[in-house]
């Protein structure tokens, strides 16, 4: 990618400092357990796992994956206990008086969960307020890491292998049904594990103990790999060349690197090919035969090791670290963005968090929203909450304080925070205040001085924003006017909620079609104030106003009026379905919108349950804060968290060079080559699958892609289900296929569910970033942690996009010695094909023949066929072909004989030089159309038939003009079905809005008379008690209306289902009598259509035949001629004359017969074949009839679950092609 190319920032490796691996002496406790006990923890030198014991042993030992860890906290934002006795036992064990803050710097937290939400907490307390920073410090370090995340299978297996070791008794023992529980659950499959067990000299039975000494990685591996068999791989070996040997050699196995390993399409220079000497360091590290290494052999087991490595990635390793260019503007990035960052589940009911904030920042979000609104206690602190919901506040102060402790723990890039303020100014204040002073130098709070806030000025890159925080909040201007009290506001006004009126419907209202950032929640009316407060609200919202530089929100206007102003440090906010609109009516304007300005997209307000939309749609446009539900892991959020996990994980892609050069343009609906980007195609085989599941059940694989409309595969490719194992299954599937337009964008994703369609695991793939060939994928659950044991193995094929018709150029140019060598094979084939019956008793000129009787070669004037003759379009090139490529042995037979008897009587007629002994017309026509073949002046017999089918007659016009007809009056039903329905829908809205209106006014009424109440509540200082019977009351006489419209609805729903059923049976009537009309007229076409092939190939018949006569003449002439220069006395050339015409006369007729009974052969041919397709036509009629069926069915199927009142009664869809025609 241009512009885009590596950075040198390599992924750290975990380096585990010796007082951790020491382990240390802490005190635990968590929520659950009130009590506290002396522990012992420790990290193992490798940096897998986080375990802690009792110090008597009294419990098993617990261990914590490090890559399942989330945070490790000390200090401040540690954990303290709630429980008394908790507390004084920490006091006590570390001897300090100030209780609270104490116990926090003494105490490490561990967060570990199975998603943001779910968490754990495990807290470890030691004496030394230094000892817990370290701890703190370098646990942490040995989280989060990318290098860790994506560890080989083989080195998966030494994590779980430390998993099981850690867990040792007092006795230096392990439980043997410790690690077998693993691995298999059903009696048998113990049975088995067990044995193989006691095969590998780790323990006897369930109830034995594995000594530690014994349970070495080797002896592990030696264990797995006898109950995880792999036929799959014993085949690829064998078909690498090992045979009956066990091994392969160097050599062979460079050849294997070079052809299935590497990606073809890499620069030779840059990515050069595997040697000799590259090969044997492979051997050398994976094989443990050392005999086999020394000789330079690798057996299945070494091979197996280097394909389980991390030298056998899936992943192109530079993929993981930052490897692209940081320094573009801000614009030109994906960002990863979370909507609505503080609610952990429902729209409506859910709870607030903050703990949530952290969570989202340190997993690399770097854009997170904040719905700010006034506190209403006594200290009239700013909270954070879902506006005029159920959902519970959390203070402003907290939030501000998580994001300063996290915000820059996993990256440095910068965050953006995005504030939805519905704040009075004297909070707004507040607001601003929080910001300078928790957030320090991290605050961005004025413009660089080399990127002004001025037109055509692009934005700073992230690389310039490293570890600053930049607040998106509507920007106020003040204008100069009689009191200073006018504000031009960029985004929506903020009121005081003092002196407001209640909003008439406290639901989640419809969102705008363009937004300035407040996400579709509803404004509030001010109430007019005098100038001096206008003039100090001002002047508090300028506070805030002032810490806004390069993410200010606006109302779009448009891409015209955009584009024009160019303020590049302006952004918009959209819902999907505003956006959606935008894509669809404009895709290239807003790619070249976004190129400059950023956009945020969020869910629509309907979304109230949290889910997420399909994010790829909107990253086709270039837009950069496509922001999500992070507490929802749905199909969208794995799909983003994958997309991210790339580029060190730092919240920030570069998008594709077409959506940043201003001199390009890019549609995202483009179906074709993208001008300057090589397509791609990607082949995916699923191999097999190791230790997919605990659980004993079946288990099946399906793979999608995302990216462009037009690369998006999903719901099509799904491997067989393997029933009863999840250990091994194998699946060996034929490859699935995708073609990409665009990689850069593309991603794959491989899930494996069980049976039952539970997901097992999944994986997200960048197209970009694929190694093809044989390769293992490690898969992770929802929340894309890695899962220790699942494994799928497939194999990888990657190529550009060629299209079928290129295919044989672009392998020649691939491969061009191969392509001249097939070619010279073909051409070999082809000659043999052509000369049959030629090189038995033929001679070649200037030869002698059996009888020693000199001939000469043919001079090119001897037999001159009419070029008419070879290409004629059907009888005749079936004909002659046919007489030359498909004689039996026989007649083959019968075809030498004639020759050598021509010839040999042909001996004694003197010859000269330039002359020519009798031929056979056949062999003449056989050389001049092999002659025709070469130079490509006909094509083969195959290609040139040109044989009616079903296709050619469904589009003939007489068909046409029917199925137009029948098109007519199916649209003609419709369009009289949708008029009815159209007015039952009148109906119901009708009486909805008249159910609405009677509502509306109650709560008209009610808010004039609480707007009464408020002022006077203000006075007596009740106001909170009366806005909250306020809120109460709109709140009843909203479900009150909801149940009232529901209740509309109800009723008449199941009356359009009724209508519909009806619609459908009508329109299934009226296609099935379709059916039979169709059905007559195909066979009428059929009809026209033989009758017109006979009579051309009868005609071209009788022109192959006189072509035949003529040449036969010309023979016969051109002997005369011959005859009588050979011959002086007229008797004896009178005698040859006869001989030769009586010769000639048998010879002409066994060649005409021949000729004749194969265009007979022909013409019986081409009315079988037209008979057998009428014959068809009984059975598409039948078939016709039951698709209907069908589809009707289906259709009606599908009516309880859709939205009746925007569907479309059609029951055969536009492209539809039952009964031979668009429905």
């Amino acid at each position: 990618m241009a512009g885009a190319g590596p950075v040198s920032q390599k992924l750290p490796s975990i380096v585990v400092p010796q007082l951790l691996s020491e382990g240390g002496r802490f005190l635990k406790w968590d929520e659950s357990d009130a009590n506290c006990t002396f522990h012992i923890v420790e990290v193992d030198p490798k940096g897998h796992v986080l375990s802690w014991k009792p110090e008597d042993y009294s419990k098993d030992t617990e261990v914590l994956e490090l890559v399942h860890v989330r945070d490790v906290r000390t200090g401040q934002y540690a954990r303290t206990p709630k429980a008394q006795a908790t507390k004084e036992a920490i006091k006590g064990f570390c001897a300090f008086d100030n209780e609270a803050s104490a116990i926090q710097e003494r105490t490490v937290t561990v967060v570990y969960g199975p998603n943001m939400v779910d968490l754990t907490f495990v807290n470890f307390v030691t004496s030394s307020i230094s000892e817990a920073g370290v701890w703190a410090k370098h646990l942490f370090r040995c989280t989060n890491n990318l290098l860790e995340d994506n560890a080989s299978p083989l080195k998966c297996l030494e994590r779980f292998f430390t998993k099981i070791y850690v867990q040792k008794n007092q006795d230096g023992e392990i439980p043997a049904k410790l690690l077998v529980k693993h691995f298999a659950t059903g009696k048998d499959d113990k049975k088995r594990a067990y044995d193989m067990m006691s095969n590998a000299g780790l323990a006897q039975g369930k109830r034995d103990f594995i000594k530690v000494k014994d349970f070495t990685f080797e002896r592990f591996l030696t264990f797995y790999n006898s109950l995880v068999t792999r036929k799959d791989l014993d085949v690829i070996f064998t078909d690498l060349g090992a045979k009956r040997k066990p091994y392969l050699t160097a050599d062979q196995l460079v050849d294997f690197l070079n052809s299935h390993q590497r990606d073809p399409r890499l620069n030779e220079i840059l990515f050069p090919y595997y040697n000799s000497q590259r090969a044997n360091g492979i051997i050398q590290r994976y094989e443990l035969n050392k005999d086999f290494a020394n000789k330079g052999f690798i057996s299945i087991q070494g091979l197996t090791s280097f394909l389980m490595s991390e030298d056998n990635s899936i992943l192109l390793p530079e993929k993981l670290q930052i490897h692209q260019e940081m320094t573009f503007p801000m614009a030109h990035y994906f960002i990863n963005s979370s909507h609505n960052t503080y609610l952990t589940g429902h729209q409506l009911t859910g709870k607030s968090s903050v703990e949530i904030y952290r969570q989202v920042l340190l997993s690399g979000c770097r854009c997170i929203e904040l719905d700010c609104w006034d506190g209403k206690g006594e200290d009239l602190e700013p909270v954070i909450t879902h506006g005029m919901t159920l959902c519970t506040e959390v203070p402003f102060k907290d939030v501000l304080e998580a994001i300063a402790e996290s915000a820059f723990k996993t990256t440095d890039y910068p965050v953006v925070l995005s504030f939805e303020n519905h704040c009075s100014a004297k909070q707004q204040k507040k607001m601003a205040n929080y910001c300078l002073l928790i957030f320090g130098d991290m605050l961005l709070n004025k413009s660089i001085e080399d990127f002004p806030l001025e037109k055509d000025v692009e934005l700073p890159s992230p690389k310039d924003l490293k570890n600053k925080i930049l607040i998106k909040n509507k920007k106020r201007v003040i204008k100069e006017t009689k009191s200073q009290a006018s504000v031009e506001l960029t985004g929506q006004q903020s009121v005081d909620s003092g002196n407001v009126s209640i909003p008439l419907d406290t639901t989640i209202p419809e969102e705008p079609t363009e937004n300035d950032g407040n996400d579709g929640e509803p404004e509030v009316e001010v109430v007019q104030k005098s100038e001096e407060e206008e003039q100090e609200e001002v002047e508090a919202q300028q506070e805030l106003s002032e810490l806004v530089n390069y993410f200010q929100p606006v109302h779009f206007r448009g891409f015209d009026k955009a584009e024009k102003f160019r303020k590049c440090y302006e952004m918009s906010s959209f819902s999907e379905n505003a956006a959606m609109n935008l894509l669809k009516e404009s895709p290239v304007e807003f790619v070249n919108y976004n190129k400059f300005q950023p956009s945020r997209i969020y869910p629509k307000g309907q979304r109230i349950s949290s889910d997420n939309y399909n994010p790829q749609m909107f990253w086709n446009a270039g837009c950069q804060f496509v922001a999500l539900n992070f507490q929802t892991l749905d199909v969208p959020m794995m799909l983003n968290l994958g997309k991210f996990e790339t580029n060190g994980r730092c919240g920030y892609l570069l998008k594709p060079e077409h959506m940043r050069r201003k001199d390009r343009t890019f549609d995202p609906f483009v179906d074709s080559m993208v001008d300057g980007v090589i397509a791609g195609t990607v082949h995916v085989k699923v191999i097999s699958g190791q230790c997919l599941s605990e659980r004993r059940c079946g288990a099946y694989v399906d793979v999608e892609m995302f990216g462009l409309p037009a690369d998006i595969v999903r719901k099509q490719y799904r491997t067989k289900v393997v029933q009863n194992n999840t250990v091994n299954p194998v699946f060996d599937e034929e490859p699935f296929k995708f073609k990409v337009i665009m990689p850069h964008l593309a991603v794959l994703r491989i899930c494996v569910y069980e049976d039952n369609g539970k997901l097992i695991g999944h994986r997200i793939l960048p197209i970009d970033g694929l190694s093809p060939g044989f390769r293992h994928i490690k898969l992770r659950n929802e929340s894309y942690q890695p899962l220790c044991l699942p494994t799928l193995f497939v194999e990888i094929v990657t190529k550009d996009y060629v299209p079928e018709s290129l295919n044989d150029f672009a392998n020649a140019l691939t491969n061009p010695q191969k392509y001249l060598s097939e070619k010279e094979q073909r051409a070999k084939k082809l000659e043999a094909l052509m000369e049959e019956g030629d090189q038995e008793g033929g001679t070649e000129g200037g030869k002698v023949n059996g009888n020693n009787k000199p001939t000469l070669a043919p001079s090119n004037s001897d037999l001159a066929v009419p070029q008419s003759y070879l290409k004629q379009p059907r009888g005749s090139i079936v004909s002659l072909q046919g007489m030359i490529n498909k004689d039996g042995a026989a007649e083959k037979k019968e075809k030498t004989s004639v020759m050598k008897e021509t010839i040999h009587e042909s001996a004694s007629v003197p010859t000269r030089v330039g002359s020519m002994p009798p031929r056979k017309v056949e062999d003449q026509v056989k050389e001049t159309t092999k002659r025709s073949i070469s130079q490509g002046n006909i094509k083969p017999t195959e290609e040139i038939i040109i044989k009616a089918d079903l296709n050619s007659l469904l589009s003939h016009k007489i068909y046409l003009k029917l199925n137009s007809k029948h098109n007519a009056e199916m649209n003609s039903l419709v369009s009289k079905h949708i008029k009815e329905l159209g007015k039952v829908n009148k109906e119901i809205d009708l009486e909805s809005k008249r159910r609405r209106s009677i509502i509306e006014k109650e709560k008209s009424t009610t808010q004039k008379r609480y707007n009464k109440l408020l002022k006077k509540a203000e006075k007596e200082g009740t106001y909170t008690e009366v806005y909250n019977e306020c809120l109460k009351e709109i709140g009843e006489l909203n479900d009150k209306q909801d149940r009232s419209v529901e209740e509309v609805v109800k009723s008449h729903r199941s009356k359009l289902k009724e209508m519909f059923q009806i619609y459908y049976e009508e329109q299934l009537s009226l296609a099935k009598s379709q059916v039979q009309p169709k059905i007559d007229e195909l066979r009428k076409t059929l009809k026209v259509v033989e009758a017109s092939d006979k009579k051309k190939l009868i005609s071209q018949h009788s022109r192959d035949m006189a072509t035949l006569k003529n040449a036969q003449d010309l023979d016969r002439s051109n002997r005369m001629k011959d005859l009588s220069k050979g011959f002086k006395d007229p008797e004896e050339l009178a005698q040859h004359r006869r001989r030769e015409n009586k010769k000639h006369v048998e010879q002409s007729v066994k060649e005409r017969q021949k000729l004749q009974s194969h265009q007979e052969t022909e013409l019986e041919t081409l009315t079988k074949e037209y008979e057998d397709l009428s014959v068809s036509f009984d059975e598409k009629h039948s078939k016709d009839v039951a698709d209907l069926e069908s589809l009707f069915r289906d259709k009606v199927k599908l009516l309880d679950t859709q939205d009746l009142r925007t569907l479309t009664p059609k029951l055969l869809s536009a492209d539809c092609t039952i009964g031979g025609g668009s429905g």
